[in-house]
């Protein structure tokens, strides 16, 4: 196994434990340590490069509370995406303009 396979196992191992210890907070309904693991399973996605959230979508309990759990999180994955967008569109629209403007240059 490479060293970013190798890397790319291991969060998801950690974040498979976090989740389980977050299920079992739940079914024992500790209301202290409840949703901790999630958010701090959370905090390692953003945190890392190596693991994207649909590395480790199919550890999180199919239910709704997935969805509350998550919401924060992808809300700021899309924000971030969108502005990732803006930067490209910019990026495009720029060099359309440089082009336009070499080509006249060339004529």
């Amino acid at each position: 196994m490479t060293c970013p396979k190798l890397k790319k196992k291991l969060w998801q191992e950690i974040i498979k434990k976090l989740v389980a210890l977050s299920a079992e907070a739940r079914s024992a309904d500790t209301h202290e340590s409840k949703g901790q693991q999630i958010e701090q399973a959370m905090m390692i996605l953003r945190k890392t490069s190596v693991l994207q959230i649909n590395d480790v979508l199919e550890l999180f309990p199919k239910s709704e509370e997935k969805a509350d759990d998550l919401k924060e999180y992808l809300s700021t994955c899309i924000d971030d995406y969108n502005s990732r967008m803006q930067t490209a569109r910019t990026q495009i629209e720029q060099n359309i303009r440089r082009t336009a403007k070499l080509r006249k240059e060339r004529l």
